[in-house]
């Protein structure tokens, strides 16, 4: 599972943990360790809450460690779930062990299926608290696991109130919070965010550069709140939730922040006549490499359009201006910028600013960067 190394980690918990009890069934029963707290949004703007990738990891580890089960459900008053406990497993044998951890696989699901909100909004960074103080007497491994959209549109981060929220610098919103004494408390903590971004209508669907802003600032949130890890699952949620629930004011993302555009010319960049193969490829991937730096740096998304000289038929030009885009594309992708961050168009020589007089000047890849949070300078 490559760029997730919790994921590893969470693995290696369940091997290691599996083979204590599956020694310890021939002996004294196992004593029950570790804390997994599920924070779940289950509102009516939500998808229904699943446990996806990582999130099923920290269950099954949690299910093998026998570990103190709370789940908090993050509406505008956020509250814990009845009917947690302690994920208990008889030691008679591994079949019987095996058989308690179905069963209490199916009485997480049983919950999660029947979590509702109660109160109207959502008030995430209180129902981190919660969470927080119910692994606080767990001893050994501690998972605090976040199925929510993170559209928080109550207490002290909300969306709602100030949607430019959702174009701040994730460090400086979290050190923000911090210094207001809003932060729970998670030393020590394992943190996998799930579905952060996924959402149903009424709320209007996040444009990428806020969605991405908006996994950083609950990694941020988490890393200043003194997690021990934090790891974010992509697997996406969908459906629609059930029942009534009480409605959520959904939170205007507007098209977000235009950050910058950078031009890249022959001089920068240089392609073969009528081609779009590079004249020399080191340089254009040494020309490249800032700006592939830049954009991942900062999440950003990055549109790029191709343009022309007025040269040929327009057709032509509108294609030959796409593949060199293209070509420029595919050089940050190689250089680690992530392929889902960027669009390609072609304009040909139909655009506005076009200059009859100098041909070599229109012929240009312009890259735009939209997001991220943070100042592009």
């Amino acid at each position: 599972m490559p760029g997730f190394p919790a994921l590893h980690r969470l693995a290696a918990v369940v091997a290691s943990v599996a083979l204590l009890a599956g020694t310890a069934a021939c002996t004294d029963s196992v004593e029950p360790t570790g804390g997994l707290a599920l924070v779940v949004g289950a509102r009516s703007n939500t998808p229904p809450p699943a446990l996806p990738g990582a999130a099923a990891d920290a269950r099954e580890a949690a299910l093998v460690a026998q570990s103190q089960l709370s789940i908090v459900v993050a509406d505008g008053k956020p509250f814990v779930l009845d009917g947690a406990g302690v994920l208990a497993a008889r030691d008679e044998n591994s079949v019987v062990q095996e058989q308690d951890r179905d069963r209490n696989r199916q009485l997480i699901d049983e919950m999660l299926a029947r979590a509702g909100a109660k109160t109207a909004e959502t008030d995430l960074l209180t129902a981190l608290d919660l969470a927080a103080r119910a692994l606080d007497p767990a001893t050994g491994t501690r998972t605090l696991v976040v199925v929510d959209s993170g559209l928080s549109t109550a207490g002290a981060l909300d969306f709602d109130a100030d949607p430019a929220l959702l174009d701040a610098d994730p460090t400086t919103l979290a050190a923000g919070l911090e210094d207001a004494g809003a932060l729970p408390d998670l030393r020590g903590i394992d943190v996998v965010l799930a579905g952060l971004g996924d959402v149903v209508a009424p709320q209007q669907p996040l444009p990428l550069p806020q969605r991405i802003n908006l996994i950083a600032i609950w990694t941020a949130i988490a890393e200043a709140a003194g997690a021990a890890e934090v790891l974010v699952d992509p697997t996406p949620l969908s459906g629609r939730p059930g029942g009534t629930l009480p409605a959520v004011t959904p939170v205007d993302p507007g098209a977000g922040p235009v950050c910058g555009t950078v031009t890249l010319g022959e001089d920068d960049i240089a392609f073969v006549a009528d081609s779009a193969e590079f004249l020399d490829r080191a340089a254009g991937l040494a020309a490249l490499q800032p700006l592939a730096d830049r954009v991942r740096a900062g999440s950003f998304t990055a549109a790029l359009t191709g343009t022309t000289a007025d040269v040929g038929d327009k057709a032509g030009q509108v294609e030959l201006s796409r593949q060199r885009a293209q070509a420029v594309a595919d050089v940050l992708a190689e250089l680690g910028v992530p392929a889902g961050r960027m669009t390609v168009t072609g304009l040909g020589s139909d655009f506005p600013g076009y200059d009859p007089d100098d041909l070599a000047a229109n012929r240009a890849v312009t890259v735009t960067l939209a997001g991220g949070g943070v100042a592009c300078g």
